[in-house]
């Protein structure tokens, strides 16, 4: 029988109100043979009495504080918890969000029926929530479904203008040694730069027919995913840089792909500061020319098409 064990790793910072619920998810999982590895950035709150009390109550779950030496964030602490788990595959989950509790035992089971455990990553459903569950049905159904190799999901994100949220990977151990830790140094999409490299270096990916994550919104108040700095704003745009890097050098194909077109729409649109947009104009100077060109390609196509058209009502 397969059965091999899964760290769940979760960094958490003064999340008290909701932690709770995070770790109630996991505890209610059918799979049972997994660990819990919580990784303490520093709070300030009631965030540890309250983990203390899942501690103490199943051995299953691992509180830590980020060692001194690890700096500060939630990356240092999802690469220590990393670095400490004993799983044979991983799930990264956030401390606000949540999963079924048959999500486990699903992808479980969709990596028994693969023939590389190693090198396949493995997806499920997902959709938003904010305060219930109540009628949260799965969005995104033309990306939930089987893949030759993580840069064709990769593509699909382009065409269909989307993503996955981390806590939809399942992810064995080895893929992730060989795509190399989270980058400490990034404040925002973390977790596109990462994903990303797991992905290219993924021989398949696989989807899991049942089982569903939720990705929480709404918590404005602490939301790393938002432009709420300058350093932010760059930092957002250089994981892209890398982002584009990436897949370029996989796929040995050098244009641009939608993917990372549509994520530079997005910058263009969000970032206010315009003289952050010219200090990397040379980035999204390449987006202009590539938009250009695809246009002008699609006008020609049409003029032809309309040409013919009329030359044979003729």
């Amino acid at each position: 029988m397969f059965n091999p064990l899964v760290s769940i790793i979760i960094p958490t910072y003064n999340r008290a109100n909701l932690i709770s619920e995070t770790l109630k998810s996991v505890l209610d999982q059918t799979y049972t043979n997994w660990e819990c590895i919580v990784v303490d950035d520093g709070s300030t709150d009631d965030t540890a009495s309250i983990v203390a009390d899942y501690v103490k109550s199943d051995a299953r779950f691992q509180y830590h504080k980020r060692p001194e030496t690890k700096i500060k964030g939630a990356n240092a602490c999802r690469n220590f918890g990393f670095e400490i788990s004993k799983g044979e595959y991983v799930k990264w989950l956030d401390s606000d969000d949540l999963i079924s509790d048959d999500l486990l035992d699903s992808q479980i089971k969709t990596i028994s029926f693969t023939s590389d455990f190693k090198n396949v990553v493995v997806t499920s459903k997902w959709n938003y929530f904010k305060d219930t569950l109540i009628n949260v049905k799965p969005k995104e159904k033309e990306i939930n479904k089987n893949y030759d190799s993580g840069l064709e999901l990769i593509f699909d994100f382009g065409n269909s203008n989307t993503f996955f949220p981390p806590h939809v990977y399942l992810i064995h151990k080895n893929l992730i040694l060989k795509s190399g830790y989270w980058n400490e140094s990034l404040l925002i999409n973390q977790d596109g730069e990462f994903f990303t490299r797991v992905l290219l270096n993924a021989n398949k990916v696989v989807h899991a027919n049942e089982g569903m994550v939720y990705y929480r919104y709404g918590l404005l108040t602490d939301n790393t995913s938002t432009f709420s700095s300058s350093e932010k704003c760059r930092h957002s745009i250089l994981s892209w840089v890398l982002i584009d890097s990436y897949i370029k050098i996989n796929s040995k194909k050098y244009a641009t792909t939608s993917y990372v077109e549509n994520a530079k729409e997005y910058l263009l649109k969000n970032i206010k500061d315009k003289n952050i947009l010219d200090e990397y104009n040379w980035f999204f100077t390449k987006q202009n020319i590539w938009h250009r060109l695809k246009m002008f390609r699609l006008r020609i196509q049409l003029f032809v098409k309309k040409a013919i058209k009329i030359f044979y009502n003729e």
